[in-house]
């Protein structure tokens, strides 16, 4: 998708998470890299550009490059967990961001744990948010991927389809309505297109067929 020219943006995401759910991370950034907006949404109708420091990072100073690049992306998708909230670089890219764009461009994913207000005095440990999170938002809504498995599930199909459309629609600053119709509509057309030239090859083998004979 074409940066945003008022914000100077190059990336339409930053993925900042911790290691231990870089499988997470990998899958939304792998499929979010192959969404393109719909027609219908007065967006521009380029793939989404996205950011994760594992394989996009450059530069030998990492601070310098990594507050570059937070900088230049319109959306910080964070994903969340302990190991996120006990990450001194995923804190640290979170208060970055917030310093260049604020709050309401940062966008809370749960990969484990739990929300910090739902923490029991005996759940503490599960609480998943960063505390520079808790700093700008008091009470983040993050939306659910719990239970995600790279091996067996998809980020944007099944039990996970609703959370992929609210995503889109924070990510697109869009209506998850307007999002999932026009989406939709889009994947129907395009199944409609592949079984039109399923249909004709299958007419055209069974014309050759009948000529053979």
């Amino acid at each position: 998708m074409a940066s945003d020219p008022t914000s100077g943006a190059t990336y339409d995401i930053f993925i900042s998470y911790s290691r231990k759910n870089r499988a997470l991370a990998s899958a939304l950034e792998a499929r979010l890299e192959r969404y393109r907006p719909p027609d219908g949404l007065d967006l521009p109708r380029g793939h989404l550009r996205v950011f994760r420091d594992e394989g996009d990072l450059t530069g030998t100073d990492y601070y310098d490059a990594i507050q570059e690049t937070l900088a230049s992306s319109r959306k910080l998708v964070l994903v969340c967990s302990p190991h996120a909230r006990a990450s001194g670089f995923v804190d640290d890219e979170v208060r970055r961001f917030l310093a260049v764009r604020g709050p309401e461009h940062v966008i809370p994913v749960l990969a484990e744990g739990i929300p910090d207000n739902e923490a029991t005095p005996d759940t503490q440990d599960q609480r998943a948010f960063p505390p520079s999170l808790l700093e700008a938002m008091e009470l983040p809504l993050a939306t659910s991927w719990l239970g995600f498995d790279a091996s067996v599930d998809r980020v944007d199909r099944g039990r996970f389809e609703g959370a992929w459309y609210t995503l889109l629609a924070n990510v697109l600053d869009r209506s998850r309505e307007a999002v999932e119709e026009r989406t939709r509509k889009r994947e129907q057309r395009r199944r409609r297109v592949a079984a039109s030239i399923v249909a004709g090859v299958v007419v055209s083998l069974a014309a050759l067929s009948v000529c053979a004979l």
